[in-house]
């Protein structure tokens, strides 16, 4: 079984190694490129390999989210030549996952909220057994000033104990915080 946290490689593959992985992204990524569809902030999702019939090659589909509320999901033949196959697809406001660079963003603006600092503070001497999940969360209320946001859930607890934190990465800033 082959996966890469850093490449997003889906855990259940098996036929895409690491290097076909990034080397299918850079293909994705330069299709997108030069077709006029990479503008603004993207940031790369994850790789994940499709069922083919026998005697096709294989093909992995790779995900983009762009900063205008789009996923983009394009199918890359592997290995060489590693070319894009089909136009790409592009969801709005999709439940896409949040890439690694996100939940880091997503942790850096919770730890500004006093809300957080004070959970921290008072659980530093046990942060071993601090859970901390970051998830993303969809708005999908058309009049809301979210609508098409990336937007995400950072969570600590610790028993009893925990905070809440909603943050907007695509303006870099926290939206509310509560302890619980």
């Amino acid at each position: 079984m082959v996966a890469s946290l850093s490449l997003g490689v889906a855990a259940q593959s098996a036929e895409v190694s690491v290097q076909d992985a990034e080397r299918a992204r850079q293909s994705a990524e330069t299709y997108l490129k030069e077709s006029g569809y990479w503008n603004g902030r993207v940031v790369f999702i994850h790789v994940t390999p499709l069922e083919m019939p026998p005697g096709l090659p294989p093909r992995v589909a790779v995900t983009h989210y762009r900063y205008d509320g789009y996923t983009i999901r394009t199918v890359v033949r592997i290995p060489h030549p590693y070319e894009v196959v089909a136009r790409p697809r592009f969801d709005y406001n999709y439940p896409t996952p949040l890439a690694d660079v996100e939940v880091s963003r997503a942790k850096e603006i919770a730890a500004t909220a006093p809300e957080v600092a004070g959970f921290l503070s008072r659980n530093a001497d046990r942060m071993s057994q601090v859970e901390t999940i970051v998830r993303p969360y969809l708005n999908s209320n058309p009049a809301s000033a979210g609508q098409g946001h990336r937007l995400a859930v950072v969570e600590y607890s610790r028993d009893e104990d925990g905070a809440r934190v909603s943050v907007d990465l695509t303006l870099n800033r926290l939206v509310e915080a509560a302890v619980r």
